[in-house]
């Protein structure tokens, strides 16, 4: 598993209630089954739509069904071009956001 949800759920603290993954990979199965698991757990398991510009069902976590899937939005308040589309929960800032260190922009 390429970030260690499978080390992930067994060790949850009972206090947490959300997990917040940012990244994006071809639909391994393992990791899909390790995501229904925390979300059948109660744990909100929200991730990222991905930044290649295409559908976000194509990609895993984005296309897991229990997934809560954040979009990037430029700053016209429109979907970034290089924001994953279709299956988008809510869309949040994801381009020209200012960094810790003056000049640095994501």
């Amino acid at each position: 598993m390429s970030i260690g949800l499978d080390k992930v759920y067994p060790n949850v603290d009972r206090m947490v209630e959300k997990v917040r993954i940012s990244y994006e990979s071809d639909i391994p199965k393992l990791e899909m089954e390790s995501l229904k698991q925390l979300t059948n757990a109660g744990i909100h398991v929200v991730v990222s739509a991905g930044n290649t510009g295409t559908n976000a069902r194509h990609y895993s976590p984005a296309s897991a069904p229990s997934a809560i899937v954040v979009g990037a939005m430029d700053v016209e308040d429109g979907g970034w071009r290089y924001s994953n589309f279709g299956r988008v929960d809510i869309w949040a800032p994801g381009a020209m956001i200012s960094g810790v260190r003056t000049g640095i922009m994501a």
